[in-house]
Order: structure tokens, then sequence, then C-alpha cells
């Protein structure tokens, strides 16, 4: 890395336990079934510190902040709780849970045809729940 990016990165880094924050551009935001978007994107050159601080996020739920100028904040104001599915209705709750078990079987369901499937099992567990009924 060339001193002048060694500069920019420590100027632009801000990294604490559980925060990551860098430079970077997005290439890519596609558009997913339950109306999340799937995103990628591009970093300046990372050093081994920011790498491993990123691969420590790799997998887990969070909160992004995305905009073109650099974003100015202090660590300890961002709250030490995690995002959580709370932020979520149940019924989006139990939609995302659909679709990541769609997703995880054998022969994964398409997107087109995660609709048809989402209705499917939410008659199967409607039923489920109806066999419980007294007659």
């Amino acid at each position: 890395m060339s001193k002048k990016n060694q500069d920019n990165n420590s100027s632009q880094f801000d990294q604490s336990e559980d925060v990551f924050q860098t430079r970077g551009q997005m290439t890519r935001a596609n558009p997913m079934v339950d109306g999340g978007f799937s995103l990628g994107f591009h970093t300046t050159e990372l050093t081994e510190r920011q790498k491993l601080a990123m691969m420590g996020l790799f997998g887990k739920y969070g909160t992004i902040a995305f905009r073109e100028a650099e974003i100015f904040f202090d660590p300890k104001d961002i709250p030490k709780a995690g995002a959580s599915d709370e932020q979520k209705t149940p019924s989006q709750r139990l939609r995302a849970v659909i679709y990541a078990v769609s997703q995880n079987e054998e022969n994964p369901v398409p997107s087109e045809k995660f609709e048809e499937y989402y209705r499917k099992e939410m008659e199967r567990l409607i039923n489920y729940e109806k066999h419980k009924l007294p007659d």
C-alpha cells in the first residue's frame, strides 16, 4: 500500500470492537423477493487489521449506512445492542424464515416461484394451527 493510501486510510477508518467503516463503491444492488436488496461493495485497499475486522462481521446482522460523502461519527454514539428481528413485524419475520428455508432445501425454490411456495407454506401452517381448535 502506498504512503498516500495509508494516510487516507488512517484518517478514513475508525475501527472499534463492533464498528467497521471504510470507503468504497456500491457495485451491485439486486432486489429480493422478500422486499430487501442484496448489495455488493468494493472497498479501497484495506490493512490487515481492517480485513480482520471486516471478516469478523461476515454473516452478522447489522445496520448499513452509505452515502457518497464521508460519514463522521463517534463509535461511542452507536448503540451497543445489535440490530435484531424485533424491528420486523412477526409476519415479516415468518416470511423471511420461510424464504431462508426455501433456499436451504436440496432444490432451492427459484425467486420467481417463491410467492407460490410461500402461500403453500402459509396454508400448511394455518391448517396445522386450525387442527388444534375444538370441533
